[in-house]
């Protein structure tokens, strides 16, 4: 066939065709191309996200690990039986005759099996009884934890002024106990919320073994002392403001005779404010008291401590003697 003697009209349509199927074939080219780069980047982000979500998984199962195993090294009692020779062990003092022997526990609410081991510290002036713990979980991740003192310091005195930096011990509060702010009209609050006075949230005496701190926020909280009326209270209490504390049992003073330690008491555990501590009436108290600013007491008042020994090296029954501190996990 002549192509020379095509009409004019036909070769031009031949050649839009040409032209349409070529970029249609382009643009299909480019079209696959940028289809497959989403299924190839969403894919890698799926693997990011399940390695990060891993991560955590694994954060989380060496976090709950450290923290039943610290239970158990803070009260043997309660660990297993075949691991309570184990944690009888000295905490991590002189040698630490555990270093080289693991144990491990399964943590049944992720169905992992963990391992710890401990290793004393070298002691040093500023590594005095400090410890580090190594958690690997059954997928073979590992997390090495620095273990050192809490915060609470001890209370040498009956009756101290001496106060320590009370920020550390807030955050310790913070995740080991409970944390309460003074709100504007005296009362306490806990995560935003209203909870009530101090004898609503306290007098029960339930709370024995967890810090309580008592924060004062500048330019929020109410100015006065917080009041603490009577009643039977019992734990761990650190208050950043002034205090002033009614007692005596709703008005009914006990009769002390040659300083016999009497059947029940306003608190047995610690009151430690930064502040000022006012007493009002009498106050009968099993532990130890600390005033930063001092203890006011008026012709009525009678503050009477029984003092607990064991304060005076900082142990504190129920309270983690050893808290962690954690580093980044590393794949091993």
């Amino acid at each position: 066939m002549d192509f020379r003697n095509l009409p004019q009209e036909y070769r031009v349509i031949s050649s839009k065709r040409g032209v349409a199927l070529f970029t249609s074939m382009m643009l299909l080219v480019l079209v696959s191309g940028l289809a497959l780069f989403i299924l190839q980047n969403a894919t890698t982000e799926m693997q990011i996200s399940n390695e990060s979500s891993e991560a955590v998984v694994h954060a989380y199962q060496a976090e709950s690990g450290i923290e039943q195993a610290l239970a158990w090294f803070n009260d043997p009692a309660k660990s297993p039986k075949d691991l309570q020779k184990f944690f009888a062990k000295p905490k991590c003092e002189g040698k630490f005759k555990n270093q080289d022997k693991p144990f491990a526990s399964l943590v049944e609410d992720l169905g992992e099996t963990i391992t710890f081991r401990f290793y004393n510290t070298p002691k040093t002036p500023k590594q005095q009884g400090l410890c580090t713990v190594e958690v690997t979980t059954s997928s073979g991740k590992a997390v090495t934890i620095d273990l050192s003192p809490n915060p609470m310091p001890p209370m040498k005195e009956e009756i101290s002024t001496s106060t320590t930096e009370m920020e550390p011990i807030k955050r310790f509060a913070k995740r080991f106990g409970r944390y309460f702010i003074v709100s504007p009209e005296g009362t306490l609050e806990e995560n935003k919320k209203d909870v009530g006075t101090f004898n609503t949230v306290f007098s029960d005496g339930k709370v024995s073994d967890r810090p309580i701190f008592i924060d004062v926020v500048e330019g929020y909280s109410s100015r006065d002392p917080l009041q603490i009326g009577n009643g039977s209270y019992k734990g761990y209490f650190y208050f950043s403001g002034d205090i002033e504390i009614e007692g005596a049992f709703g008005g009914q003073t006990i009769e002390i005779v040659d300083n016999v330690k009497p059947d029940k008491f306003d608190l047995s555990g610690f009151f430690y404010t930064w502040g000022k501590m006012i007493i009002d009436g009498q106050f009968l108290v099993d532990g130890a008291v600390c005033a930063g600013l001092g203890v006011e007491e008026n012709a009525d008042s009678q503050l009477l401590v029984w003092y607990n020994e064991n304060y005076s090296s900082g142990t504190y029954e129920g309270v983690l003697p050893l808290i962690p501190k954690y580093h980044p996990p590393k794949g091993k």
